[in-house]
């Protein structure tokens, strides 16, 4: 294992300094001493298990393949109308209340392994649903497992902003997702290209499911490595769950004097602050 562990290290260093080009000595500011040091290998070790994940993403597409997978199938119309709202969005809320537990964790990166996990068992039972279903089951159980996803992609989102704080320095964390969702989406082109070549544009559902089977994979392997990522323990304190953050909105009708400019009566009445006074 410590064989593996060097050689991966290596590998980290040789790609870290081709995609980063590092020149600042202060680069490690705001990470620790120990994430410092490991860097290289943390940069490797994100960077392949989000080109993965992006490209299960693109593979899985609610745009493309899961709608030719619900045409496929002879699903209800109405599940092409939902596909997108909960695949990219419903992730969102979620966050509003799991981040603050996330957050007392010492180490978050099981978190974000768990979710991918789940993740990959929810993609691969499209797949399967693809191949084995038809007509309105086909079409709910999509609808189910899109909602599954979703939720589990919200758990990864919060933990994944957390471990990239706290092993990659800020400088080089935008290069990092850059260049994972650029060579994710140039590997999607070309299986997008060598699926459509051979056949007149209309996928069965033999290879949409295959297809779906494969993106799930993804997100199983991206999980594997992500759990190598060497992550220090952190700061488990200052995280604020939902409620507080609603009591935050009472603010906007409670202090009037704060925020004038929100108060509908005032508005409606007119009286407002002049802009000297």
């Amino acid at each position: 294992m410590s064989d593996i562990r060097k050689t991966l290290s290596g590998v980290g260093e040789t790609v870290y300094d081709v995609l980063t080009d590092e020149e600042d000595a202060r680069i490690c500011d705001d990470i620790d001493e120990a994430a410092c040091r490991e860097r290289p290998l943390s940069f490797l070790l994100i960077l392949a298990s989000s080109f993965m994940t992006k490209l299960g993403d693109a593979l899985s597409s609610p745009k493309t393949t899961l709608a030719w997978a619900v045409t496929a199938v002879g699903a209800p119309a109405f599940v092409l109308g939902f596909l997108v709202p909960i695949r990219e969005s419903g992730s969102m809320i979620p966050q509003l209340f799991i981040g603050s537990y996330i957050r007392q964790l010492a180490v978050r990166k099981w978190v974000w392994v768990a979710g991918s996990v789940v993740q990959f068992l929810a993609v691969t039972g499209m797949g399967l649903a693809v191949l084995w279903l038809e007509g309105a089951a086909a079409g709910w159980a999509l609808l189910a497992l899109v909602t599954l996803f979703s939720l589990a992609r919200g758990f990864c989102s919060v933990a994944a902003k957390d471990v990239m704080g706290k092993t990659i320095p800020k400088p080089k964390r935008g290069q990092l997702t850059g260049w994972s969702a650029s060579l994710a989406g140039a590997v999607a082109i070309g299986v997008g290209i060598v699926l459509m070549m051979p056949s007149d544009g209309r996928l069965g559902e033999a290879t949409l499911g295959l297809l779906l089977i494969l993106a799930g994979v993804l997100w199983l392997l991206a999980a594997l490595v992500y759990a190598q990522v060497p992550e220090q323990p952190g700061e488990t304190g200052g995280a604020r769950n939902a409620a507080e953050a609603l009591r935050q909105l009472r603010l906007l009708a409670t202090d009037r004097d704060e925020y004038p400019l929100l108060d509908v009566r005032r508005i409606v009445l007119g009286d407002l602050p002049s802009e000297g006074a």
